[in-house]
């Protein structure tokens, strides 16, 4: 499953809008808690971005997690419940195809804070100062 045509370098308008539809919707199932489970409940998930395929039958939601912890229990979980989720889904859009929804974990906040402590580190920042340079002497 290629999320993006080939012959464009990005989503269209179209999967970029029923992306977002999606995970407005699975935002909304999450903090009205339709389906309860105590991983979710301990882990804070949140859907940062889905992503569709350009027939849009397939989508992948990125999940992250407040408190940074269970986030592989999590995504689990959301899998297993897939098809409820879907059930919500077939209410709120009006589309030709319900979309089948893969969650996987988001890492891109995992990587935003490695690059972060990289560049805060001694041996980055010192690099990253300007060096401070001395004018010449006025030669007489």
């Amino acid at each position: 499953m290629t999320l993006f045509s080939k012959t464009s370098t990005g989503p269209s308008q179209r999967q970029l809008k029923v992306g977002e539809q999606i995970r407005h919707i699975i935002s909304e199932i999450l903090t009205r808690s339709d389906f309860h489970s105590s991983v979710l409940a301990k882990a804070h998930v949140c859907i940062g971005e889905v992503r569709m395929s350009p027939d849009l039958r397939h989508g992948r939601a990125y999940v992250t997690s407040i408190m940074g912890e269970n986030m592989t229990e999590a995504t689990k979980v959301l899998n297993e419940n897939e098809y409820q989720i879907r059930k919500v889904l077939s209410k709120e859009l009006t589309m030709k195809f319900l979309p089948r929804i893969r969650f996987v974990e988001d890492e891109s906040f995992y990587e935003a804070n490695k690059i972060n402590s990289i560049l805060v580190s001694t041996h980055v920042s010192q690099d990253i100062e300007e060096p401070t340079v001395t004018p010449p002497l006025a030669a007489d």
